[in-house]
Formats: C-alpha cells, structure tokens, sequence
C-alpha cells in the first residue's frame, strides 16, 4: 500500500510522478486519463498542461504535486523538435531529403506513395513531380520544402531513357539510346509464353529486320582501312546478309527461334543483338506480340523476347525506336574518325593495330570467332614471311 500526497488515504495501485503518489479518486479528480499520455505535438500538449494545472489548482493539490504534474509535461516538452514544413514542434519527424517534416506535413504531402514508388519513365517521374508541387503549394509549404521535393525527383530521371514499355504478361522493357533492360518478374507464366510463342511461329516477314542488314552491310564496307581486314569484313557482311536472306524466304515452320526467358533484368546492348523484328498481337486473350532480338543480324538461335498485350501502341513506337538506336550504333561504327588509322612507323605495329580491329569486331558480333582465328593466323603468318 502506498500512501496518496493528495489526500493521504492508503492506495493500493496509485499513479506515480517520480516520488509523488496519487490515488485513484484524487487523479480522477485532476482529469488525469484525459491528459497523462504521451504527446505529439506542442499545441496539444501546452492545452492538456493547462487544464492538467487548472484540476490541481481547484482540487487544492499539494505545491509539490502541482509540480511534479507540470514536469511530467515539461520532460515530453524538451525532446520536441521543430518540423521544416509547418514549423510546429512535435516528438517526431521524418526525413525529406535533408529536411525533416512531421507526420502530418508528411501525410499531407502523400510522401508515402511517391517516396518508395519505381518509377517505369521519365514520364512518370515528370507527372508525379507535378501532382506533388501542385500540392505542396496547396499546402503552402516553405521554398526549402519544394527544394527538396524536386531534388528527389530529379535523382529518379533516368538518363537516356527513351520509355518503357509493361507487356501486361510479366514483363517490362526499357528503352535506352543504346540499350534496352528486359524486366521479367516471377509472375511471368514462362510455360504459357511460350507455348503462344511456338504457336505463332509461322513464317515472320523479316522485311523490316533486312533493312538493317542492308544499312550494315553497306556501312561494313567502308569502316575498316584497307587490306586483308576489309576484306574479311565485306565476306563477313556479305554471308550474314545472305544467311537472313535464306532464313527470311523459308516458309515452313521450321523456322522457329528457340525462346529462353530469363527472370530477372537482362541488359539487351545493341552492340551484341544486332537486329529486331516485330510481330503485332490481336484482341484475343491469348494472343500476344513481341519485339525480338537477334544477335549476329539475325542468325537462328541466340534470341531475346519481350511479349505484349497491353500497350500495342507504345510498343510499336518502341520498336521503331530501337531499330534507330541499331541504325545509329552502326553510323557512329563508321565514322572516320572513330576508327584507328595503321601507324606506318612499323610492319610489327601494323600487324598489332590490325589484330586490335579484328578483336573490337568480334567483341562486338561483326565477326564469329572461327573468322576471327583465321583472319588472326594469316596476319600473323604475314608478319612472318616479312621478316
């Protein structure tokens, strides 16, 4: 039993104030279950001070028990900090950026639904950004607040992103200037794509895909100095474009790409797929398109899918888009000045500079590896019988 500092009866559970005691009736008195808690926010907690004081006051508490009363706000009181938004002091803030806002600025600001979002594009980021100002100045909020909003909208922009597109079946493809990511998630009935794969594997009209064989084949001619490299190259170019010519006239369904569909994010670099090709999908529910990869311009095997349903539109433009991105990649290959002269100083710097040219081309596709062994062994030979 412990003794009450209000009224001085024995209580068996009494409300403690560091060394004060007070009996149930005397706290009931004081309206305590209305005003001991913990706080939030100052406003809140100086009101609740007030009519806690006022009680004691009336009920003609005991000075030491009116101050033990007033230090159990004051201890809340002291750990408050101040919100950078509304400027309250509350007990506690969460981070924006290198500000920090209170709960309620942070529900009002919906920082919850865009700070932990992914953001497919640019586009979405762009949109957000504008929902979230539009309301932050609604909201009247400081400029260092807005500050902070667009600097972490500006850390979500990603740099040479063209769009990406969400196939509806598991799988999301973003679109760079020079590469794309495939995004298959493990909701991604693999089985089902690809049985629907096999099933539309009739004869594909690669017209499309053969336009970039003709661009590389003629830029091929003249990317690499002359000499037993070039020619290579063109033998090279010119079998390539002559195998997808072959490929693209079979009209049996024996032309089947074989599909693997990895799940994860697969990085696509148009310096190692070579080619793209473009089936529309229908209305049907089990009917979808795709935007297929080829690596070493559309030679079988060696293929990345990315299937749709939704977006047919979108995804068409994104087609288009990478076919550029392809066209580009090939300009830039050609350019003089991209491309390393032979020094003369030498025949041994020569030979090296040539088998520098042949290894960029076979890292990047332009020739297979047994034409790279050949190519390697009569230069080297070359070099040899001139010394």
């Amino acid at each position: 039993m412990e003794k009450c500092n209000v009224c001085g009866k024995n209580t068996l559970f009494p409300e403690r104030f560091n060394s004060i005691n007070i009996c149930k009736v005397c706290f009931l008195k004081a309206g305590g279950p209305f005003w001991k808690r913990n706080y939030d926010e100052l406003e809140v907690l100086s009101k609740n001070r007030d009519r806690a004081l006022e009680s004691a006051n009336k009920g003609n508490f005991p000075p030491d028990v009116v101050a033990e009363i007033n230090e159990f706000f004051n201890k809340q009181e002291s750990t408050m900090q101040t919100c950078d938004c509304c400027k309250n002091q509350v007990q506690e803030l969460k981070k924006l950026g290198e500000k920090q806002i209170c709960k309620k600025c942070y529900s009002k600001l919906n920082v919850a639904d865009w700070m932990e979002r992914e953001f497919d594009d640019n586009d979405a980021v762009a949109i957000c950004r504008k929902e979230t100002l539009k309301l932050a100045q609604k909201k009247q909020c400081p400029k260092e607040i807005v500050k902070e909003i667009n600097a972490f909208f500006d850390s979500k922009i990603q740099k040479d992103l063209i769009c990406c597109i969400n196939g509806g079946v598991g799988q999301k493809l973003k679109i760079y200037n020079d590469h794309c990511i495939l995004i298959t998630s493990n909701v991604c009935n693999v089985e089902n794509l690809t049985s629907q794969y096999n099933r539309s594997q009739k004869p594909v009209n690669l017209t499309e895909s053969m336009e970039i064989l003709g661009t590389a084949a003629s830029l091929l001619s003249g990317m690499v100095p002359s000499g037993l490299v070039r020619k290579g190259v063109r033998a090279a170019g010119s079998a390539l474009t002559s195998n997808v010519k072959k490929v693209s006239s079979q009209k049996s369904s024996n032309d089947v790409f074989p599909l693997t569909i990895i799940k994860g994010n697969y990085r696509i670099d148009y310096g190692v797929y070579t080619s793209v090709d473009f089936k529309k999908c229908g209305d049907g529910e089990n009917d979808v398109g795709f935007i297929r990869f080829h690596k070493r311009y559309g030679a079988a095997g060696d293929v990345c899918v990315f299937f749709f349903r939704l977006n047919r539109q979108k995804a068409e433009k994104g087609y288009k888009a990478i076919r550029e991105g392809m066209d580009d990649l090939l300009r830039n290959l050609s350019t003089p000045q991209q491309i390393p002269q032979p020094q003369p100083e030498t025949p041994h710097k020569a030979v090296l500079a040539e088998l520098r040219d042949l290894k960029a081309m076979l890292d990047d596709g332009i020739l297979s590896q047994e034409e790279f062994e050949f190519m390697k062994q009569e230069l080297l030979g070359m070099q040899t019988s001139n010394q």
